[in-house]
């Protein structure tokens, strides 16, 4: 369901991920759908600020940012 969703959302194969989660169920859902459909995925610390996050963003050339709401402030 979770790889079906990405694909909703234009991730395909080789597009590169940002995963910004704490070590719970759905950390593990979300790397298992981004390889799933041959995306990369990029692991990421959730206390990164802003502009660590840009930079891993633009450098890490990702398409999209997978994190938690209250994260995303």
């Amino acid at each position: 369901q979770v790889a079906s969703w990405l694909r909703t959302l234009g991730i395909g194969r080789g597009d590169h991920v940002i995963v910004m989660l704490n070590n719970t169920i759905e950390l593990w859902e979300v790397m298992l759908a981004i390889t799933k459909i041959g995306a990369v995925s990029i692991p990421t610390s959730t206390l990164l600020s802003a502009s660590d996050l840009a930079y891993r963003v633009e450098h890490g050339r990702a398409r999209a940012v997978i994190t938690l709401g209250a994260l995303a402030d």
